[in-house]
């Protein structure tokens, strides 16, 4: 178990024998006293109303916007609509989606990554009719940024700036940033200048010290205990959201169950760079399940009333409990399999 001023992993793993659950809560509940005294850290980004959105998105989409389904190539129209209801009929509905678009195609001529989002059909106009749909249909958007696209056509101005016209253009809610733990401490200034509410999601695990600006993170290839843990930073802040996703897994139950055990969401991907890594009927009914709960009780599992593996009639049964004015919700997972409420 984590010491008060030991760094954390990932996860936090939890012990095997109940009898020692007790101590791992004490211990969890003083570490993130220290650790949020050390970092002298300051929520101010999570209380303001344009992040309100962050905790209650669940189910991201990672979206090729090449992808057959999504765009009627022989038709040239985008299919929007009824992706939209595939969506919501396969996995119950995604709350946000990246919007990825130039990889694994760039680098075969000049075009740089946000040509590639110039180019799609329509142009940014055709992209923005997109983001606009998405947005009525409730569903949040963000820009995918390649930190590694460098010897490709420069642009005139920065990154930073050309991602800032991007989200200008597109009006959409958040920047992806494809291998990256954090964006430079300029991409938050110059985002709130042009649109409130557009948040910062990286793909590697996120530092602690960057929690405060960075309200969303990848939880890829996290590695949970037998006994589900305590995801780290969703611990240290809990509107912090992050969408935990293993890309080649052929059996998602894992990073379902450990989600579910500590509030945090779930990033759908199906198409990685063209190989199709599908979901089967099973998984995508646990998800289906899940995202009503998660979505209902979206103020208890931001709140701060969490405790982590409380006492169950089963030992083979793991429940987290959520509390808060009256309402009491455990959240229980049972040998990789079971799901309950």
């Amino acid at each position: 178990m984590v010491s008060p001023s030991t760094p954390a992993p990932d996860i936090i793993q939890a012990p095997k024998d109940p009898q020692l659950w007790p101590e791992f809560r004490v211990k969890l509940a003083a570490w993130r006293a220290q650790q949020r005294n050390e970092l002298r850290y300051s929520d101010a980004l999570y209380r303001r109303p344009d992040f309100a959105w962050v905790p209650g998105s669940f189910a991201c989409c990672f979206l090729m916007l090449c992808d057959e389904r999504f765009y009627d190539a022989g038709n040239g129209r985008y299919r929007t609509k009824e992706w939209l209801e595939a969506s919501q009929r396969d996995f119950g509905g995604f709350d946000s989606a990246v919007l990825w678009h130039a990889y694994p195609r760039i680098g075969l001529d000049e075009r740089n990554q946000f040509d590639f989002y110039s180019d799609q059909p329509g142009g940014l106009k055709g992209l923005r009719e997109v983001v606009d749909e998405l947005h009525r249909a409730g569903v949040r958007t963000y820009l995918d940024y390649n930190p590694w696209d460098t010897v490709t056509r420069r642009e005139a101005n920065s990154d930073v700036d050309a991602l800032c016209d991007l989200v200008r253009a597109l009006d959409v809610d958040g920047i992806f940033l494809d291998t990256m733990k954090e964006g430079a401490a300029e991409f938050r200034a110059k985002l709130d200048a042009v649109r409130p509410g557009v948040v910062l999601e990286g793909e590697i695990s996120l530092p602690m010290t960057r929690i405060a600006d960075h309200h969303m993170a990848w939880a890829q290839g996290f590695r949970d205990s037998e006994v589900p843990g305590v995801v780290r930073n969703k611990w240290f802040e809990r509107r912090h959201q992050l969408h935990h996703v293993s890309r080649w897994h052929r059996d998602r139950t894992t990073e379902f169950q450990t989600a579910f055990m500590n509030g945090t969401g779930t990033m759908i991907r199906d198409n990685v760079f063209g190989t199709w890594v599908g979901y089967s009927e099973r998984e995508k009914s646990i998800l289906r399940a899940m995202l009503p709960i998660r979505r209902r009780f979206t103020s208890l599992f931001s709140g701060e009333r969490w405790t982590p593996l409380v006492p169950t009639t089963d030992t083979d049964l793991y429940a987290s409990l959520w509390e808060n004015e009256g309402i009491r919700l455990p959240a229980s997972v049972g040998n990789r399999v079971r799901f309950s409420t």
